[in-house]
């Protein structure tokens, strides 16, 4: 598996030096979580974005002391990649929407659907030989919809049925041990009793909840630290992997995916929609203007 703290792009610069430009920095996350554990962020439980004034959901596209555990997740995964305050939004917006093109018909609402459409710049970590389970879900995109007030069709009602395949807990803290030092993205599997807590209004779930794992190791001397927005105790929580995963909070989970951040990825060269695509997300949007 590679490893990187950074990957950097060199440029040519016409004194005939290069100069180092870091595409991803792991420090920046961990920058990120220290910040966010400390104050000056507020945990909600409700996503606290939106589209922005005149949108169907009016609340804003990009808000960074306002967030709630996905949007935490994704603010830290912004924070590797942004060279600068001023890109942060765009790359939100790459996270949160298909293709980046922004509209709540277009936003990536199910957790499931975001890592199985358009994951990037997540990637799966192979599990190797380890034992592993499977889980299908069928989103109810109609109860979802209808509790939200919202008439028109989403571009993720595409993707009928999600498979995923997970480590139950015991196999995923032997699997965890032997990863090398980085920064990973987990995913939990959502067992019936979740569903049941947390899932009246957005019906069957697979993958929920995004954590950070930060794996680092000092003169032999290897730590396996779980990071993440906690919407029960409305704060930015950071635990031994082994004391989250046996915790009694965690029993709903099933188990666990793993995931890590692809170094390469740079929001600015991603390709866009084809022209077919273009003209059914063009649809959409008319279609969520009029409500």
């Amino acid at each position: 598996m590679r490893q990187f703290g950074f990957f950097a792009l060199l440029l040519f610069i016409p004194s005939g030096t290069y100069s180092v430009v870091p595409l991803f920095s792991a420090e920046k996350i961990r920058s990120f979580i220290q910040s966010s554990s400390t104050g000056g962020y507020n945990i909600h439980i409700r996503d606290m974005l939106g589209e922005g004034p005149g949108h169907f959901d009016p609340d804003p596209r990009y808000l960074p002391a306002e967030m709630n555990c996905t949007t935490w997740l994704q603010s830290a995964i912004v924070a590797g990649y942004a060279a600068n305050e001023e890109e942060k939004p765009a790359i939100m917006d790459k996270l949160r929407y298909f293709y980046g093109i922004p509209g709540y018909s277009t936003r990536k609402h199910f957790t499931d659907n975001w890592l199985t459409l358009d994951p990037a710049p997540l990637r799966p970590v192979s599990y190797g030989n380890t034992p592993r389970n499977t889980k299908k879900t069928i989103p109810d995109y109609s109860l979802f919809k209808q509790n939200k007030n919202y008439t028109c069709p989403l571009w993720e009602e595409k993707n009928r049925e999600i498979t995923v395949d997970y480590l139950t807990p015991d196999y995923f803290l032997k699997f965890v041990k032997t990863l090398p030092p980085n920064l990973y993205v987990i995913f939990p599997v959502a067992s019936v009793g979740y569903i049941q807590l947390f899932g009246k209004k957005a019906g069957p779930m697979g993958l929920v909840h995004g954590l950070i794992l930060d794996v680092q190791e000092k003169n032999g001397q290897k730590t396996q630290t779980i990071h993440h927005a906690s919407i029960t105790r409305r704060a930015v929580i950071s635990k031994d992997v082994e004391i989250y995963v046996t915790s009694k909070a965690t029993k709903k989970f099933l188990g666990y995916t793993l995931w890590e951040l692809d170094p390469d990825w740079d929001y600015k060269a991603l390709p866009g929609p084809s022209a077919d695509e273009w003209k059914q997300i063009n649809e959409l949007l008319e279609c969520e203007k009029k409500l």
